[in-house]
């Protein structure tokens, strides 16, 4: 009867291995699937492979590189009396984007910056310098190129030391969108000028 067990346990051992064996070696014979995403030209019937612009053989896939600054000058009527020692900030956001219809490719920048607000009496002054370099499609007619601008404006009490007394610490908040040179990407100084009123 034990001799019956110990070659039962052996077939079984026998047999698991044996499976395993097999299994891992056609586990590692199998190919691996891989899969590769992109476009195919309906002009020429290449496939492009996205993730790499160089791939990218269309004409309109060309770049350019824009740099510059924004330079944003933000005046503020103070009509909400601000609290001794309390500050204003603002803080200046700029978006810009490039979409290639053609190669169903995008490029995407979100810029930000932030500064203290001088304050004169009841008027308070803030400028938001955004140094940017930005590697857009050249524009073409299946391109299109965009630059979106936000501002922010808070009044706050800059000793709070936990976030969520900061949020307490809120007088007034301001949010609008802006208009930077046009809505359209360029090289140079992009100036800003906007009113606010706190």
């Amino acid at each position: 009867m034990r001799k019956h067990l110990i070659a039962l346990v052996a077939v079984i051992a026998l047999v698991t291995l044996g499976g395993s064996a097999q299994a891992l070696a056609q586990t590692a014979n199998r190919p691996s699937a891989r899969r590769v995403f992109g476009f195919q030209d309906s002009k020429t019937g290449a496939f492009h492979p996205l993730g790499n612009s160089a791939d990218i053989t269309d004409a309109a896939a060309a770049t350019t590189t824009y740099t510059g600054t924004v330079e944003a000058t933000v005046t503020i009527t103070l009509k909400t009396a601000l609290p001794s020692g309390d500050k204003i900030v603002c803080t200046v956001t700029a978006d810009a984007s490039s979409e290639n219809e053609t190669a169903g490719t995008v490029f995407d920048y979100d810029e930000s910056a932030s500064s203290i607000a001088t304050v004169s009496g009841s008027t308070a002054t803030c400028k938001v310098n955004i140094p940017f370099s930005w590697v857009l499609f050249t524009p073409s007619t299946t391109v299109i190129n965009g630059l979106q601008g936000g501002l922010e404006v808070i009044m706050f009490s800059p000793t709070a030391t936990v976030t969520t007394e900061l949020a307490a610490d809120f007088v007034r908040e301001h949010t609008q969108p802006i208009t930077i040179n046009a809505g359209k990407p360029a090289d140079g100084v992009l100036t800003v000028a906007v009113a606010v009123t706190l």
